[in-house]
Parts: C-alpha cells; structure tokens; sequence
C-alpha cells in the first residue's frame, strides 16, 4: 500500500484527463487528498506525473509514504507489515475514518488498536458516546 501524506492544513486538488469520452470531449477526474496521511489513489503512478503533483512532491508538500509488507503481513493494504511505532505515527497523522476503519479491523496490536481508537474519536467525538 502506498500511503501519501499531504503536508499542507489544507486540501490538495488537483484534476487530471483520464481519457476521452464517445464524443471526443476530455475525461476529467478530480483527486483529492485531505490533510495528514491519505491512501494513494489507483492511479498514483500515473498521478506523480502530473506537474502539480510533481512539484507538490518536490517541494514536500506531499510525501509519499511506501508501507511495502513485510513477510508475514496479512494484506497490503493494512499497516500490518509496519513496526508498531511507525503504524501509531502513520494513524496519528491520518484523518480519515475509512482508512483508519480499514486499519482497525486487521490490526491486532493493542497499542495500535488503541491509537487507532483514539484517533476515530479525535475526528469525531459523537461516535464516541453512541
């Protein structure tokens, strides 16, 4: 899984043409990447070829952040494969429920379990008392 980090308080945007439809008209699609640690989209290769995204890299602004498993982990797509200190990092920087939703669930270590919990209600403290 390659996670991006966008560094700014803001939100990243950027669209790009992902084709041309039946007409001959361009196909746009926007990518959005909120502040702190984000999934990388499908077409993240593709993406870091776009100038903005190139320079928003270049300048740091967006860091790609590779969490590559490890023998053992149980997806790519879980922080698994990620030393235990680096996963609570990784999740204290994300801002996002359904990515942290997705971490959750395969995760089974208490502290990151915990880290993970609490970054759910720091995002959004009415769960918390439902």
């Amino acid at each position: 899984m390659i996670l991006v980090k966008n560094a700014q308080s803001r939100i990243f945007s950027v669209r790009i043409k992902v084709g041309v439809d039946g007409q001959g008209n361009d196909r746009v699609e926007r990518v959005v990447l909120q502040p702190g640690v984000n999934e990388a989209p499908a077409n993240w290769a593709d993406l870091k070829k776009h100038p903005l995204v190139a320079a928003a890299l270049e300048g740091e602004s967006l860091v790609e952040i590779d969490t590559a498993p490890k023998p053992g982990a149980k997806s790519p797509d879980d922080l698994t494969g990620v030393s235990e200190r680096r996963a609570i990092q990784l999740v204290k920087e994300t801002m996002q429920p359904v990515l942290l939703q997705k971490w959750l669930n395969a995760e089974k270590r208490n502290a990151v379990i915990k880290a993970i919990g609490e970054q759910l209600d720091a995002i959004d403290p009415a769960k918390a008392k439902t």
